[in-house]
């Protein structure tokens, strides 16, 4: 767990104090045990996947599993969905509003809703299962922000 503080240390380190609106915030890490299961390798088997097969460009930069077990690749020309048997792959297409907004995938994440999000230049991706199609957030750009 990770607690924002304020510059001045409080008596008490795990209360996260008020940030000031001038203040930098300093992390603090909170001194917790987790234990993780291990588990045992065995049973996995592993394939080579090419463009043969069908994605899109041979590298590969990011690779996520979603909940419903599909395999996520992103590629430099687009994202690539593999569910086992064969690829579809989702890249960016001007003419459609909500396609993926790059072409080079940057990064991939699945959070704890199981969501899907894509990371590319200016935009982050939200992919939307049941449409297939992508939602997108702009990132400000902090050198136009001007003074």
């Amino acid at each position: 767990m990770i607690a924002l503080s304020s510059l001045s240390q409080s008596s008490n380190p795990a209360t996260p104090q008020p940030i000031a609106p001038t203040a930098v915030p300093q992390a603090t890490l909170n001194p917790v045990s987790v234990r993780l299961p291990v588990m045992d390798g065995e049973d996995i088997r592993f394939s080579h996947l090419s463009t043969k097969e069908g994605l899109s460009q041979s590298r590969v930069g990011q690779i996520v599993q979603d909940n419903d077990g599909f395999m996520w690749f992103g590629t430099q020309y687009g994202l690539n969905r593999y569910d086992g048997y064969n690829f579809k792959v989702f890249v960016h297409d001007p003419t459609r509003e909500n396609s993926l907004s790059c072409t080079y995938v940057n990064s991939l994440l699945k959070d704890r809703d199981g969501a899907l999000w894509v990371g590319c230049d200016n935009d982050v991706d939200r992919f939307d299962k049941m449409s297939e199609t992508f939602t997108h957030y702009h990132i400000a750009d902090e050198a136009s922000d001007g003074p």
